[in-house]
C-alpha cells in the first residue's frame, strides 16, 4: 500500500510544473479573452473603456515581466545565484548520504547479530524503503510522461 501511495505521490510531484505551466497557460488566454471581450462591449455600447482596456493590457504586462524575471534569474551569475543553486542538490545528497549510513548501519548490525542473507535484506529492503524507491522512480520518470500527456 504504501508502494503504491508513495508510487502516486512521487507521480504527484514530478506533475506540479506541469500543471503549474497549463494554470499559466490558462491564465494567459483568460486574460486575452477578457481583453477581446472588453474591445467587443466597447464598440457594441459605443462607450470609451480605453482605461479598463488599459488595466487589462498593463496586467497581462505585468505576468510576462514577472515570468521574464523569473527566466532571468537563471542565467545570473556570481555567488548567491551558484548558492542558490547549490541548495537542492546539497540537500539531496545529504538526505542519500544518510540514507545509504542507515541501511550500511542495518546490515552491519544483522550480520552482528548472526543474521544470514534473508534476515538482512529483509532489514535493508523493508516496506518504507519499497515505497521511499517507487516515489523517487514515478517523481523522476513521471516528469518525463507529463507532456506527452499535455499533448
Amino acid at each position: 500500500m504504501l508502494t503504491i501511495l508513495g508510487s502516486l505521490l512521487g507521480f504527484a510531484g514530478s506533475a506540479v510544473p506541469s500543471i503549474i505551466d497549463m494554470f499559466k497557460e490558462k491564465e494567459d488566454k483568460k486574460a486575452r479573452v477578457e481583453m477581446f471581450k472588453l474591445q467587443l462591449d466597447a464598440k457594441e455600447k459605443g462607450v470609451d473603456l480605453d482605461i479598463k482596456l488599459m488595466e487589462t493590457k498593463a496586467a497581462v504586462e505585468e505576468q510576462k515581466s514577472l515570468i521574464e524575471h523569473d527566466i532571468s534569474l537563471g542565467k545570473q551569475t556570481g555567488f548567491i545565484n551558484a548558492l542558490r543553486a547549490f541548495v537542492r542538490p546539497f540537500i539531496t545528497y545529504v538526505f542519500f548520504l544518510t540514507f545509504i549510513g542507515v541501511k550500511i548501519t542495518l546490515v552491519w548490525d544483522t550480520i552482528n547479530k548472526g543474521g544470514d542473507l534473508v534476515q538482512i535484506l529483509d532489514s535493508v529492503w523493508d516496506e518504507q524503503t519499497e515505497a521511499l524507491f517507487a516515489a523517487i522512480i514515478s517523481f523522476w520518470f513521471g516528469s518525463r510522461a507529463m507532456p506527452k500527456l499535455k499533448k
